[in-house]
């Protein structure tokens, strides 16, 4: 199986600069738990590997991409960080968990409230009476989704990736590439996503 996400998991990191500090944040919401936690989303471990390594606890990590799973592996060599292919609107486990969570905008990569909709349904019946579920999101704004339309912002390497606003649906679609390759988008970043 083959992701939308697995052409760019080797340039992840660069692209996901600025979300990073988020993750003492979630290491400070995993010492408050028990073991396992559940991330969603996992990537390349960038939240599942330091909780891992500065709690000691388990981390369940699933992802759609492969690619991003086997970067993932490589680096959480040595830690208790179990990585699993899957697709985080259908989460089924025979456990519950404490906490759950989904950093770095993940919940926003899905296209419509319906698969929303999907992952929080699957995340309650996952969670343990009294359980947590944590997610990163960000205040959508119309007036820098339009300011960025079209627009290419460059990274390190020669990493590029450009915005198309869909203001119908209050929608942000992102296509990344590297030098003259470009990438499918990375799926919307909206504010409601409408079906």
């Amino acid at each position: 199986m083959v992701s939308d996400y697995d052409p760019f998991a080797e340039h992840y990191d660069v692209w996901s600069e600025g979300v990073g500090d988020d993750v003492p944040w979630y290491v400070s919401l995993a010492r408050d738990a028990t073991e396992p936690v559940l991330e969603l989303a996992v990537g390349t471990g960038r939240v599942a590997i330091p909780i891992a390594r500065e709690t000691g606890m388990r981390v369940i990590g699933i992802d759609s991409s492969p690619a991003m799973l086997a970067i993932a592996g490589q680096r959480a060599r040595g830690v208790p960080v179990e990585l699993r292919q899957g697709d985080m609107r259908e989460l089924t486990f025979e456990s519950q968990f404490d906490l759950v969570i989904c950093p770095a905008r993940s919940l926003l990569h899905l296209a419509n409230w319906r698969d929303r909709r999907r992952v929080f349904e699957g995340v309650a019946a996952a969670l343990k009476p009294g359980g947590r579920f944590a997610w990163n999101a960000f205040v959508f704004s119309p007036l820098v989704a339009a300011h960025l339309q079209g627009m290419r912002q460059e990274r390190l390497g020669g990493l590029w990736e450009e915005s198309r606003y869909v203001p119908a649906d209050s929608r942000i679609e992102l296509t990344r590439g590297v030098g003259e390759t470009r990438y499918v988008s990375t799926g919307p970043l909206s504010r409601n996503g409408r079906d």
